[in-house]
């Protein structure tokens, strides 16, 4: 009984982590990008990838894709604050505070109060 016991338990702990884990950034960002090529662009996967960039340190690709994501969607808080970002990361000061700038002017925009 004990032997079976055991090995159930070998079998089990073998598995775990196959079970626990998740996708690494660089499988996220492979999955997205064969998620928009099939599918077309969206600026929601967009701004995935983008993160999946950010989280591994390649902040250009980042800001490429967070700039296409603010093509479509122009108006996404995420996009807006994940290209700031990136930019500081870069060096780019100039270009995160328009990033910034242009995000709190389209606050303003009689568009988004309305009902």
């Amino acid at each position: 009984m004990n032997r079976i016991l055991s090995f159930t338990s070998l079998v089990f702990l073998i598995q775990v982590p196959y079970l626990t884990g998740h996708d690494s950034p660089t499988h996220r960002i492979e999955a997205l990008t064969a998620r928009i090529k099939s599918e077309g662009l969206s600026a929601t996967w967009l701004i995935d990838r983008a993160f999946e960039h950010n989280a591994l340190g390649d902040w250009r690709k980042a800001v490429v894709d967070f700039d296409a994501a603010l093509q479509l969607s122009p108006h996404s808080w995420p996009a807006r604050a994940g290209c700031a970002k990136a930019c500081l990361n870069l060096g780019e000061w100039e270009r995160a505070a328009s990033v910034a700038l242009e995000g709190i002017e389209l606050q303003d925009d009689p568009a988004d109060k309305a009902p």
